[in-house]
């Protein structure tokens, strides 16, 4: 007679326990942060090119260094680059908070305010750069390979749950209490997520062959160049987001065009991962991997038509 799997198998290892509550709090203190930033920038600006030049801010050191973080994370300790890791993060909402601050005491103007909040999320992009190969790489060894699959549905659960709850919350607490309340409670996710990981046990990790970085990355770009499935995977997933990132325009949404306020971009930003919580219900029902590819040029050509329904 079959056993049945156990649906909280992976959450039966503490340290895999540890690192998925770090991981929700991290997203949650993550994304409440950027609608909090975001909507306030704009709502002082009233400048759409803030809100660029702060993806930019984030998105230009984050894809420079995750090809390093990669590296680093092969080589050395990962679970200790995680850690060092988000201690660092204390000092993004600490500086968010002395830089509101210093804009309400009248210190800095506005260009102060905007540049000073660009450097931030500079920050915080490299600090994203290492961890998040890190932190991925890590998951691997906190549970044994019959839990794998167990182990990445708790994961995704933990992501969605912040990505749709961290908006509305964020939303919320702005237009209750302002922006400062909603930098303490991003900081008091961070120092409950530093002192969740430094709980983990000590360990060490296989030995990976050293080599010239430039080598290994070659030989990674040769091995996606000489793939196609991969490489095309990839291309098309890369020109899907570039062209259809509309969150990041959802602050002018909010303010200029619905007139909803931080609680209506709370929902606004909520929207998407709710929508793709409803898929993955479905998709235990009608699994994709038949006809994957073609699942695959549907999916993003659905994607781009409702971006265009949303623009008009």
């Amino acid at each position: 007679m079959p056993r049945h799997s156990d649906p909280y198998g992976a959450l039966r290892y503490a340290d895999f326990r540890l690192m998925t509550v770090n991981q929700l709090l991290m997203a949650f203190a993550m994304i409440t942060q950027s609608v909090g930033v975001s909507y306030i920038l704009y709502k002082i600006t009233h400048d759409p090119l803030v809100l660029g030049f702060m993806g930019l801010a984030e998105a230009l050191p984050f894809i420079v260094l995750s090809l390093w973080g990669g590296y680093m994370a092969d080589r050395y300790n990962r679970q200790r680059i995680t850690q060092w890791c988000v201690v660092i993060s204390l000092m993004l909402p600490v500086s968010y908070l002395l830089l509101f601050r210093c804009f309400l005491a009248q210190q800095i103007g506005v260009t102060g305010l905007a540049l000073g909040c660009y450097a931030v999320i500079f920050l915080q992009g490299i600090i994203g750069g290492f961890y998040s190969p890190a932190s991925r790489s890590l998951k691997p060894f906190l549970i044994p390979p019959e839990q794998y699959t167990n182990g990445a549905t708790w994961s995704t659960i933990a992501l969605q749950l912040a990505t749709i709850g961290a908006p509305v919350i964020a939303g919320l607490s702005i237009g209750a209490w302002g922006i400062r309340p909603t930098l303490w409670t991003v900081l008091g996710c961070i120092i409950v997520c530093v002192l969740v990981v430094l709980r983990l046990s000590p360990r060490t990790f296989p030995a990976v062959e050293q080599g010239n970085m430039l080598n290994v990355v070659k030989e990674g770009f040769a091995f996606i160049w000489q793939t196609p499935i991969i490489l095309w995977c990839i291309s098309l997933d890369l020109v899907s987001v570039l062209f259809g990132g509309v969150v990041a325009l959802l602050p002018i949404f909010a303010v200029d065009i619905l007139h909803l306020g931080p609680e209506g971009l709370g929902l606004l930003r909520a929207a998407p991962s709710i929508g793709a919580l409803l898929t993955m219900g479905l998709l235990t029902y009608f699994p994709p991997t038949r006809h994957a590819w073609r699942n695959m040029l549907w999916s993003v050509t659905g994607f781009g038509l409702f971006t265009l329904v949303f623009a008009v």
